[in-house]
C-alpha cells in the first residue's frame, strides 16, 4: 500500500471514529414559543434530574432516566390546551396539556437518551425507547395510561382546540341546552 492510500485510510478512521456521536433533535411547536432543543441542551438543563420509573410501561422493568420535567419545557402552554407527542415513526398521541403541567401527584418526564449510553432495546426487533421518551412518576395518582408514555418523540406540537378541529362533533346550535 503506497502512502497515499494509507493517508486516505487513516483519515477515513478519523472521520469515522473520531465524530462526535448521534445527537437527537427535539422540536417544540407551541404556537409564538417555537423552540429546537439539542440532546447536549437537555442533557445539561437547569432542572435535569436522574429519575427512576417503577414497572415502565415501554420496557416493562424498573428504569432509570436523566430527565426533565415536561411542564419546565412547555412554556406558554395552558392546562386547557391540547398537545400532540409525534414519534419518529408517525406514531402521534394526542392529549391534553393538564396531567403534562402538573407538579405534583402524577407528574410528566421528558427522559433523554445519552448517545454515549444507548438505552436497551424494547425488545429482540425493536430498537430502544429513545432518543426522548415521555415517562410517568406516580403514574396512578392521574390514572395516567400506556398511550401517554410515547417513545422515540421527536416534536411536541400545540393543537388548535377540537372545536375548531372538529366543528361537526359540536351539538346544533339550535338545540336547547336540555335536549
Amino acid at each position: 500500500m503506497d502512502g497515499n492510500h494509507l493517508k486516505m485510510l487513516i483519515l477515513l478512521g478519523a472521520l469515522l471514529f473520531g465524530s462526535p456521536l448521534y445527537a437527537a433533535q427535539l422540536n417544540l411547536e407551541l404556537g409564538a414559543n417555537n423552540r429546537t432543543w439539542q440532546t447536549e441542551e437537555l442533557l445539561k438543563h437547569p432542572q435535569a434530574q436522574t429519575i427512576s420509573i417503577s414497572n415502565d410501561v415501554s420496557y416493562k422493568r424498573d428504569m432509570s432516566y436523566r430527565a426533565v420535567p415536561l411542564s419546565a419545557l412547555l412554556t406558554g402552554i395552558k392546562p386547557d390546551d391540547h398537545l400532540q407527542a409525534v414519534a419518529l415513526d408517525g406514531f402521534a398521541a394526542e392529549m391534553s396539556a393538564a396531567p403534562l403541567l402538573n407538579t405534583q401527584g402524577a407528574r410528566a418526564w421528558l427522559a433523554i437518551e445519552d448517545p454515549a449510553k444507548p438505552w436497551p432495546p424494547l425488545s429482540a426487533d425493536k430498537p430502544g425507547a429513545g432518543p426522548f421518551y415521555l415517562v410517568w412518576t406516580n403514574p396512578q395518582a392521574g390514572n395516567i395510561s400506556p398511550e401517554q408514555w410515547p417513545f422515540q418523540v421527536a416534536s411536541i406540537k400545540h393543537l388548535a382546540p377540537v372545536a375548531e378541529r372538529f366543528p361537526a362533533l359540536l351539538p346544533d346550535p339550535a338545540l336547547k341546552a336540555d335536549d
